[in-house]
């Protein structure tokens, strides 16, 4: 037997305000994505 390895699917966007990103991040909460997964990224 092999050992199996498996990666998650990403997904990638971007945003020009901050604002943009939160609005996003709570329109997936409220269509029942897992908000706890999310990983957000900022410079500046």
């Amino acid at each position: 037997m092999s050992d199996q390895t498996f990666f998650p699917a990403a997904v990638v966007a971007t945003f020009a305000t901050h604002a943009q990103a939160e609005t996003a991040i709570k329109q997936l909460g409220l269509a029942g994505f897992d908000i706890t997964r999310l990983s957000v990224v900022g410079k500046g």
